[in-house]
């Protein structure tokens, strides 16, 4: 489980308990994300878990805007510790780029997080491989977290993923399901459902195989407030050639990464 983080967007106790519980030690969270922050410091505080947060993001109702001041994502920063009720977490992320902030004044403050050691490591979501290029002039980044999934293969195609895999740096894929109303479309996904039913596990777990099976430098982070849907999704699966076969002829994700490809410079859906 420890190439597994569980995303707490929506997560609420009963799921983070039900991820401890299955052997899940990585749980991914935000500022932005309301009182997730304080919810799974106290679920998990004295437990030897994984906490990956980010900053430089305002939610305003129903909108999300980054805000990339250095003075903001140090007040993110220091508030997420406070909530987590922690002096360090083990990875710190840049929720996204602000287009009206430079992009290097961002990471010259996420590099000052790093020198004072407030995460032992730190790194970028959401950019693409010219953003992540100048991020690692100035940062040490060691973590990229990207859209990466059934509905998104941008990180792939824009070069993100090949250039995170040069570099040694590990890949999270958010959204592996596409979100909930993609997720519940997986049930009539033809490819994904032969193979499910095949390994005798749900389609989620299938997806989940899938990213992982990639490279070695991919985690993949999912959520789900259901504890039986997360067990579900948790399933052990081993996929053989042909279901790398069937997977990529439906999705192309293996494809499109081998040879990697770099020339492009997509961006990342945020």
């Amino acid at each position: 489980m420890h190439r597994l983080a569980l995303g707490c967007l929506r997560a609420g106790p009963d799921a983070i308990a039900a991820a401890l519980d299955a052997g899940v030690r990585a749980f991914d969270t935000a500022r932005a994300y309301g009182e997730s922050e304080r919810v799974l410091g106290e679920l998990v505080a004295g437990r030897d878990v994984r906490v990956v947060t980010k900053g430089g993001m305002k939610r305003e109702g129903s909108t999300w805007r980054p805000d990339g001041r250095a003075r903001a994502l140090r007040e993110d920063v220091e508030a997420s510790l406070r909530a987590l009720g922690r002096s360090s977490v083990d990875t710190y992320l840049v929720h996204a780029p602000d287009p009206r902030v430079p992009w290097r004044t961002t990471v010259r403050e996420l590099a000052r997080i790093a020198d004072e050691k407030l995460a032992r490591r730190v790194g970028v979501c959401n950019v693409t491989r010219r953003q992540l290029d100048e991020a690692m002039e100035i940062a040490p980044v060691e973590v990229v977290q990207t859209a990466l999934g059934v509905a998104s293969d941008d990180a792939i195609r824009g070069g993100v993923v090949a250039r995170c895999i040069e570099r040694g740096v590990e890949v999270m894929a958010r959204g592996p399901f596409g979100g909930p109303r993609r997720a519940a479309g997986l049930a009539r996904d033809r490819a994904v459902v032969e193979l499910a039913a095949r390994h005798g596990v749900s389609p989620f777990a299938i997806v989940l195989a899938m990213l992982l099976d990639l490279h070695p430098a991919m985690t993949v982070v999912f959520g789900t407030s259901s504890p039986a849907h997360l067990r579900e999704a948790l399933a052990a699966v081993a996929l053989g050639a042909p279901d790398r076969e069937a997977l990529d002829a439906r999705f192309g994700l293996r494809r499109a990464l081998s040879p990697p490809r770099v020339a492009a410079d997509r961006k990342s859906v945020v």
